[in-house]
């Protein structure tokens, strides 16, 4: 069972973003010097690891998506024959139970989608984590990655119960900076067959 406390008045939650541009960087101590002197909420559905050294003036919210999606490519691994009352089907239908409760409450207040979020997301949460906790699977098949994410995860998963202000997943902070990543992408491409051309006219010179 999930313990959730009262809703803190007086919390505050502000948006922070890490910029990390490198796989070697996501790591503990960098997601800590990201961090430094930030106090409140980071939601991201970023491996564990890089915030497993957070102050505990920061509180890490998971992104649900991102659980989500574990259990679609788990689905996705399967035969269409396979997919009929897989274990693998039965957690994607757990996650999209959630996404269709709290598009109901998208037009609450704060209070009232946490008091909504309780009444009526928290028992499938329950009931989420407890199948969970009795499934078994290969660790490095499509299920048993989607199992140990959720189970990993499932602390910051659901601290989005402790406000009414907090996201069930982080896809629309994800779709606000697509554009600076696809410029960034568009860059890169551009570097790349720039030295490529280079490289091309210094070998027909020789």
């Amino acid at each position: 069972m999930i313990s959730v406390p009262s809703l803190r008045q007086d919390a505050y939650y502000y948006p922070i973003r890490f910029f990390i541009t490198a796989r070697a960087a996501r790591c503990a101590p960098c997601g800590r010097d990201h961090a430094a002197g930030f106090a409140g909420t980071r939601e991201d559905g970023t491996v564990q690891k890089l915030y497993a050294d957070l102050p505990d003036t920061i509180t890490v919210v998971g992104c649900r998506a991102h659980a989500r999606r574990k259990f679609d490519e788990a689905v996705n691994a399967l035969t269409k024959s396979e997919q009929k009352e897989s274990s693998a089907i039965i957690g994607q239908q757990y996650c999209g139970k959630l996404f269709a409760v709290e598009e109901k409450l998208a037009g609450l207040s704060p209070e009232e989608r946490y008091l909504k979020r309780l009444e009526l997301e928290k028992p499938i949460l329950d009931a989420l984590f407890a199948w969970a906790q009795a499934k078994t699977a290969a660790p490095k098949s499509a299920l048993g990655k989607a199992l140990y994410y959720l189970q990993e995860q499932w602390p910051h998963l659901i601290q989005y119960l402790k406000d009414g202000r907090l996201e069930l997943s982080n896809n629309r902070a994800e779709r606000s900076i697509k554009p600076f990543v696809m410029d960034r992408k568009k860059l890169s491409i551009r570097k790349h067959s720039q030295r490529s051309s280079g490289q091309r006219d210094n070998f027909q010179s020789d």
